[in-house]
């Protein structure tokens, strides 16, 4: 693995640096040029206080993290998944001021979000949160209508900037991704960018905050845990997206304070009993089914009622309720 990311990283015009200390650990630097961001990135979001965050996707999950991103910022956050909800809602609030974040592909529709913001005439208003950033037939559009985007993956991340009214004291509130403690450290090195890899020493163990174990396939829930590391209090969390990589990879379960569990992952040959089953024989304190459905139908469901805890949501707002 080492071997290979030395070859991409010096392909790329960059260089791979490791420091090692007897007894303490092992750091490890990736050193990028740093490239220009294409036009249509947005770097950051800015939102002007009072304005409405208006979310149009058809994934829930999405939803969720822009949730968590927009948490204690005091702002509205009104969510669509289909152009039919939005536009009805939309015209009863033409003169409201709001931000729309917009998929492209929508599911089971056939205006996409670009269509939607056409429609409604919101470009100005506007940007596209898709994973289709990359076709040329989208940027085309978007070139067009005057609207930027931001990669979806990105939603965890990108910063937001919150904008006094105009006319107001001019006062910025900006706000990084939190909890971001189990990513690589950003440095800026002359014209590149070094990320740093923590080292593997007890800073990096459960010494610290709870410990928190992660089961689900979607990687935008991913990005969503590992956001809201440091607002949970969670000093270790590992992800995966089915159980035959977690058990794969060496986890010791009885450091586990709580797993989370997605329901319902498709490429596992696990069944959901079998794995709550085996996560409690293993140690894991306790263990929590969070599928983003209602509380109510996970309860009918057999294997669920084995779990310590149900959860309606994909991601909690604290862990405290689980101890």
């Amino acid at each position: 693995g080492l071997a290979h990311a030395k070859e991409m990283v010096e392909s790329w015009g960059g260089r791979v640096e490791i420091v090692s200390e007897m007894g303490k650990g092992t750091t490890l630097k990736l050193i990028l040029p740093r490239e220009r961001a294409p036009d249509w990135f947005v770097p950051k979001l800015e939102i002007e206080k009072g304005t409405a965050v208006v979310i149009l996707d058809d994934d829930l999950s999405i939803h969720q993290v822009w949730d968590n991103r927009f948490q204690g910022l005091n702002l509205e956050v009104i969510h669509f998944s289909t152009p039919y909800e939005l536009k009805q809602w939309h015209q009863h609030q033409e003169r409201r001021q709001a931000r729309y974040l917009c998929d492209y592909e929508l599911l089971g529709q056939k205006e996409t979000g670009l269509d939607v913001v056409r429609h409604l005439g919101i470009q100005d208003q506007s940007i596209l949160v898709t994973s289709r950033y990359e076709e040329r037939e989208v940027l085309e559009q978007c070139f067009k209508l005057g609207v930027k985007l931001i990669p979806k993956s990105m939603a965890g991340f990108i910063p937001i900037a919150l904008r006094q009214a105009q006319g107001d004291r001019q006062e910025d509130c900006h706000r990084e991704p939190e909890g971001r403690g189990d990513l690589p450290k950003a440095l800026s090195v002359g014209d590149c960018f070094v990320a740093e890899a923590p080292r593997n020493d007890k800073q990096s163990t459960n010494g610290k905050g709870l410990s928190v174990l992660v089961i689900d396939d979607d990687p935008l829930i991913g990005l969503s845990w590992r956001s809201q590391k440091g607002a949970l209090k969670i000093g270790q969390l590992q992800i995966y997206s089915n159980m035959e990589k977690c058990t794969s990879n060496g986890v010791m379960y009885s450091d586990v304070d709580i797993a989370f569990i997605d329901k319902n992952i498709p490429e596992t040959t696990w069944e959901l009993s079998k794995t709550i089953s085996y996560l409690k024989e293993k140690g894991v304190k306790k263990v929590v089914i969070a599928s983003g459905e209602s509380s109510a139908d996970l309860k009918k469901d057999v294997a669920c009622q084995h779990a310590d805890h149900i959860l309606s949501e994909k991601i909690p707002r604290n862990l405290k309720e689980f101890l």
